[in-house]
């Protein structure tokens, strides 16, 4: 049994560790603490080497936000978008407010996926290996094995014409693609007599970014029939996440959305593609009496 109250007393600790509510008036009747802020947020990531994080604010009841995040950075706005550097876990803290109190929560967020480095190999040994899910613009950053370091020539050949910077002679060399499909990336390594001591080629598919795009029917509309109609217009995705800024959110492709409140609201549609690359786009819906 004390046991059990142990383990009950641990987890309410824990709860308000990550979600901690301030109210302005301690006298507040229940009425008034349902409308207190509920701050929340959703967020989605684009693994790498240095992955890119958006951020939204999907909040409820609240006047104002700040973000803070580990590296000290703040924010008010509803949607953060951060190329992060690279690290296995990211804090981030939500702080809404309103005139009753605030009401924060803060998210560990996972990069560990990001920090796996894909390899190439000659016969069971590690050549060079780069980071990346390789969505456009993607950017190639080569890191050599230390076992083919120290060569006196190296030739990289990017396939890439079109870039106008398609060789290069640096051992670790960067390049950036800006178009996607897959591209046949070549080295070779001579020694001071010229004779080849490696030669190889890695294929590379850099992956499509989609263009995140919808429309609502009605844009404005009463709160006596404020069901909103939403239809994708996205290219080319395979699943959607959609926020319709008033705390709600859906992951059907075309749904719909009964508003129940008075308000303009910013609807936001987070597309994404089968290998992790996505878009997104907002638009405004006004529900008024």
């Amino acid at each position: 049994m004390k046991a059990i109250i142990i383990l009950v007393i641990l987890s309410m600790l824990f709860i308000s560790a990550c979600n901690k509510v301030k109210i302005n008036n301690p006298t507040a009747d229940e009425n008034n603490f349902m409308n207190i802020p509920q701050a929340n947020f959703s967020y989605h990531i684009e693994y790498g080497e240095t992955p890119k994080l958006l951020l939204i604010n999907t909040s409820t009841e609240y006047e104002s936000v700040e973000w803070y995040f580990i590296d000290g950075m703040k924010s008010n706005e509803r949607i953060i978008e951060r190329t992060l550097y690279p690290t296995n876990e990211y804090s981030v803290k939500l702080t809404a407010t309103n005139s009753l109190g605030s009401h924060e929560v803060t998210k560990l967020i996972s990069l560990q996926q990001g920090s796996t480095p894909s390899t190439v190999n000659i016969l069971d040994n590690v050549a060079w290996y780069y980071y990346g899910n390789k969505c456009t613009p993607f950017t190639l950053n080569i890191y050599l094995d230390d076992a083919y370091k120290g060569y006196d020539n190296y030739l990289w050949n990017f396939d890439d014409i079109s870039s106008g910077s398609n060789i290069s002679t640096l051992p670790e060399p960067s390049h950036t693609y800006s178009n996607s499909g897959i591209y046949h990336v070549e080295l070779t390594i001579t020694d001071s007599l010229g004779a080849q001591v490696y030669i190889g080629t890695e294929d590379i598919m850099i992956n499509e970014v989609p263009e995140a795009e919808f429309y609502a029917t009605p844009e404005v509309s009463s709160i006596l029939d404020a069901n909103i109609e939403f239809y994708d217009q996205s290219t080319p995705v395979s699943s959607w996440d959609w926020y319709f800024g008033d705390g709600t959110s859906s992951q059907e492709q075309n749904p719909n959305h009964t508003y129940l409140s008075v308000d303009t609201f910013q609807v936001v549609l987070v597309s994404t593609t089968s290998s992790g690359c996505f878009d997104y786009v907002g638009h405004t819906i006004e529900i008024k009496y």
